[in-house]
């Protein structure tokens, strides 16, 4: 249904599915990238929150996906926290294919909470991993 377009009918399956049965970890995440496709970030974000309380309820590690999406959309609705700071500072680490991503936001935060050195320190960093390597 996600891929068929049909957005509204596979958020009811999937809210039904959540409200009938067990909790499920992929339904949820299902329904949180649907709310994603449909503007419903309120929604997602609500989701992705439950899905990293699961994961940290039972001792599992936190989906770095799952991370990075609670805190782009916390950051896209004016979050500025400091958890949300840490969720990117540790996914620098943990995901470190999408460093420079992370950098970026971290950057954001700072400025936005006022640490200006701090964020200019960021700033020097995601020039280092951005820069065009002199090695040939």
């Amino acid at each position: 249904l996600f891929q068929a377009g049909r957005l509204q009918e596979a958020k009811t399956l999937f809210r039904d599915w959540l409200n009938s049965s067990a909790w499920d970890d992929n339904i949820a995440l299902s329904l949180a990238r649907i709310h994603e496709a449909l503007g419903e970030k309120k929604e997602a974000l609500d989701l992705y929150g439950e899905l990293m309380e699961q994961c940290s309820s039972c001792g599992r590690e936190i989906d770095p996906f799952i991370k990075q999406r609670y805190s782009d959309i916390s950051l896209e609705s004016g979050q500025c926290s400091t958890r949300v700071l840490e969720m990117y500072l540790s996914l620098v680490h943990e995901d470190p294919d999408n460093k420079a991503h992370y950098y970026r936001k971290i950057i954001e935060i700072y400025y936005a909470m006022g640490n200006e050195r701090e964020a200019r320190r960021y700033q020097t960093l995601s020039k280092e991993i951005t820069a065009p390597s002199n090695i040939q």
